[in-house]
């Protein structure tokens, strides 16, 4: 499981004393890789490199979005529609281009053949994601694994004292929430009217 900050990081932010025994860098470890996760599913992806296969259907005949991609290691295409993949694209055939900011990268083919059209006909071995974590996706997982080392406190989710009683509700961190939704790691929810 992917893990965007480390027990020492948490632990520093969460201002406990080193050194740490091993059960608390255990449960440290655990909400750092919960948290880890949550992020990947409220914004549909992983934040660090793995190398994979994986399987394209072009936006054009010259462009396909190929994602968050780091290295590619080779691009095939099936140009006769049986998912044999017999046609390498050469690296001088296309290079990567960054239209939309820091999310996504575009694959144009500058050969003078076309992409093939149908569905998952270009096959790409890539490592796909990042190297590293960028920071607004390591504050929110420290924001979101702090809340989770604090819910020990709380089993209920309730949390009584001399403010009084609070609830917890939400599953996720609002201000961790925040941080993805600005930086444009998850869309802002649509009210819909039936």
């Amino acid at each position: 499981m992917p893990q965007y900050v480390s027990p020492a990081e948490l632990s520093q932010h969460l201002n406990m004393r080193p050194p740490l025994d091993v059960t608390q860098t255990e449960m440290l470890t655990r909400a750092i890789e919960t948290a880890s996760a949550q992020i990947d599913g409220l914004c549909g992806r992983t934040f660090v490199a793995v190398p994979e296969t994986r399987y394209f259907t072009a936006l054009t005949p010259t462009i396909v979005d190929v994602g968050y991609v780091t290295t590619i290691t080779s691009i095939d295409l099936d140009t006769t529609g049986d998912y044999t993949y017999g046609t390498p694209l050469d690296p001088d055939d296309y290079f990567l281009t960054d239209p939309r900011g820091r999310r996504y990268l575009q694959l144009k083919n500058t050969a003078v053949e076309t992409l093939p059209l149908g569905l998952n006909l270009i096959r790409i071995v890539a490592l796909f994601g990042e190297t590293t974590p960028p920071p607004d996706i390591k504050m929110a997982t420290m924001l979101q694994a702090a809340r989770l080392w604090k819910r020990k406190d709380a089993v209920f989710g309730e949390i009584a004292g001399e403010v009084g009683y609070m609830r917890i509700r939400d599953w996720f961190d609002m201000d961790a929430r925040e941080i993805l939704k600005n930086g444009g790691w998850i869309a802002p929810r649509r009210l819909v009217f039936a």
